[in-house]
């Protein structure tokens, strides 16, 4: 899982109308490698920001849809304020002990290389 960059809305080539009506749309992708499944949550910076509330509330609704699996492995970044931060611990701590999945969380360090 992972927040892809930051896309411009509307995407416009006259200068001074992008400065003039630009949004910031932020959006981020988990992707389950046992199905191929990609799930993408999308919001406008009117929704929200991107903060932990934000990163957790998806990943929170991504495992109560999922609930049928046993066992859950997220891989992820260190980027505190998405993936290390007492919020989305708390939260896992909660979805765990309501839907009985084991959930564990790899946190990959700086410079690493890409998991297989």
């Amino acid at each position: 899982m992972d927040v892809q960059s930051v896309l411009i809305c509307p995407k416009l080539l006259v200068s001074s109308q992008y400065y003039k009506q630009k949004l910031q749309v932020h959006n981020f992708t988990i992707y389950v490698t046992n199905n191929k499944d990609v799930h993408i949550y999308v919001w406008h910076e009117g929704d929200g920001s991107v903060t932990s509330n934000e990163f957790t509330s998806c990943i929170t609704h991504f495992l109560k849809i999922n609930s049928h699996f046993q066992k859950i492995i997220m891989i992820s970044d260190g980027c505190s304020y998405q993936n290390k931060n007492r919020i989305l611990v708390i939260a896992l701590s909660d979805i765990s002990r309501e839907t009985s999945i084991a959930i564990e969380q790899i946190i990959l360090e700086k410079g690493h290389q890409r998991w297989r």
